[in-house]
């Protein structure tokens, strides 16, 4: 086992990092209590608001400007984290809020989804490096960027259908838990302090936001089909899907990116596939798009979407362990 880190870093961390990612998560939907309407549009506010509240104290990325002062608009790499996953979750936060208010629910659940998937293709465009190689072969930055922004959507659209129907208002904590502890684990044994504490910081955030919609007492749906919508028109369904889907850009986004740019920016002997797991974790959850897939019963079915889930994750963690030490110094 290594050693493990001085008391004085430990404590910095948490101080510094996760109490503000804990407390900066929870605010923001703790106050949806006193006002329920805006209990869905406060998650993504609130996992803004732990991701970034740590930033505030020692800043681990650039908000808007690099060191040049050069707009990170034109920086194309993980530095752009921020404003790229700020960018996304204040979309979904204002999508989510007017969606639900809206009486015209075919139209806004288009324009809803609609805008959720341009922020994230433009996200894409945003994180793709333009030096990404694969087998020594650059891969021309617009096709990264393609590939990365359809990955993204890929991964919010089941975060929204699968997870969130399976896992119902214990999605964020829980998606908070496995996504993290595996994207943490990599970025440790990747040897990069600073991708390892954004990977805290969201997932910390993530947890924190989820803590008031795991509690709220709600009562119990019977419905047991696919993204909750069991005999609706495919205008309820496209209404679900662009309402809920900005409850989940911003870890959608971020997560993959993060993972990117540890795979191409550090020093590690840690495999690709171990980054490349981590990163796409949600993708698994595709396989219960298949409607024989899906168990009929709640209790199996989230066992079920929860271990296919976590699979990928598994297999980083595994990866990560086996071919590379902490190395704390």
């Amino acid at each position: 086992m290594p050693p493990l880190p001085p008391f004085e870093v430990i404590q910095d961390k948490i101080v510094y990092l996760i109490l503000p990612a804990l407390l900066g998560g929870f605010l923001i939907p703790l106050a949806s209590i006193r006002w329920p309407r805006l209990a869905r549009a406060a998650l993504p506010v609130g996992i803004l608001t732990g991701f970034a509240l740590p930033n505030l104290f020692e800043q681990r990325l650039n908000w808007w400007l690099d060191q040049s002062g050069q707009w990170l608009l034109f920086e194309h790499s993980w530095y752009s984290l921020f404003p790229a996953t700020a960018l996304c979750l204040i979309v979904g936060a204002l999508t989510t809020f007017f969606a639900e208010r809206s009486s015209a629910r075919a139209i806004m659940g288009r324009v809803a989804l609609g805008l959720n998937v341009a922020a994230m293709v433009f996200a894409g465009w945003w994180l793709a490096p333009g030096d990404l190689k694969w087998n020594q072969t650059l891969i021309p930055q617009p096709v990264a960027a393609g590939i990365l922004g359809i990955t993204m959507i890929a991964i919010a659209c089941l975060l929204t259908m699968v997870w969130q129907a399976a896992a119902g208002s214990k999605a964020w904590i829980w998606l908070a838990f496995l996504w993290g502890l595996a994207s943490v684990t990599v970025m440790i044994h990747a040897h990069s302090l600073v991708f390892t504490d954004l990977a805290i910081a969201m997932s910390c955030g993530l947890f924190a936001a989820g803590i008031v919609p795991a509690f709220q007492v709600k009562k119990s749906s019977e419905n047991c089909d696919l993204g909750g919508e069991a005999h609706g028109s495919f205008r309820e369904k496209v209404f679900a899907l662009g309402s809920s889907i900005g409850c989940w850009t911003g870890p959608a986004v971020f997560f993959p990116a993060l993972t990117l740019g540890a795979a191409t920016n550090t020093y590690s002997e840690l495999p690709l596939l171990t980054f490349f797991a981590a990163g796409i974790m949600p993708l698994s959850l595709a396989i219960f798009l298949i409607p024989a897939l899906w168990p009929k019963c709640p209790h199996r079915r989230l066992i079920y979407v929860t271990i296919v889930l976590a699979l990928p994750g598994i297999l980083a963690m595994i990866l990560a362990v086996s071919n590379e030490s902490i190395g704390v110094g």
